[in-house]
């Protein structure tokens, strides 16, 4: 048998992806949920789940851009490349508690903990770039599936590395610079 055994119909229909965006809002709902009932607390994971649209927004524009469209591949795509950027984001603002709890204040927690996250969240971040990079150049059977996922990937990546290193920091510090916390527990704390 020579040939490929499917019409182009059906390759379009498995490989294209129809979320709705009430099942986007859910799926962040509940992500909001476990996060909240896990530290206790709100502002947090709203700051997290901030970078969901940025991320997925970037790489629907660079996709776009490139000339590709939404399959199903560049879709799983984004869903994995949120969760290991959430997760460096996560991980860097608990680091960020982590150093409040001990008595450092707002800005220089910020600080340490990024500097402390720095180098963890390049080195995933650019092994997962540097990984999808020749599906980008590849010509094989297959590669127009390959390559939206690796824009989709690459794009992804990119910008939610930026968004945890820069943009995430800000937001934890724009909510949380007036509350209490802010000075060493040895310390008094005078409202005036």
């Amino acid at each position: 048998m020579t040939g490929f055994p499917w019409s182009e119909c059906q390759v379009r229909k498995l490989t294209t992806s129809h979320c709705t965006s009430s099942e986007t809002i859910y799926g962040m709902d509940v992500c909001k949920e476990v996060e909240r009932h896990t530290r206790r607390c709100v502002q947090s994971p709203l700051v997290v789940l901030l970078e969901i649209p940025i991320d997925v927004a970037f790489a629907l524009v660079l996709l776009w851009i490139c000339g590709h469209t939404l399959n199903l591949m560049s879709a799983i795509v984004l869903i994995v490349a949120c969760g290991i950027v959430i997760n460096d984001s996560i991980l860097k603002l608990d680091a960020i508690n982590e150093l409040r709890k001990a008595g450092v204040p707002l800005l220089e927690a910020i600080h340490e903990a990024g500097r402390r996250r720095l180098r963890p969240i390049i080195m995933t971040s650019l092994t997962t770039i540097f990984a999808m990079v020749p599906l980008l150049f590849s010509s094989d059977m297959g590669s127009e599936l390959q390559k939206p996922l690796s824009i989709a990937m690459i794009g992804t990546m990119s910008i939610g590395t930026a968004v945890s290193l820069f943009i995430i920091p800000l937001l934890y510090w724009f909510i949380y610079r007036g509350k209490s916390g802010n000075h060493k527990p040895n310390e008094k704390h005078v409202e005036l």
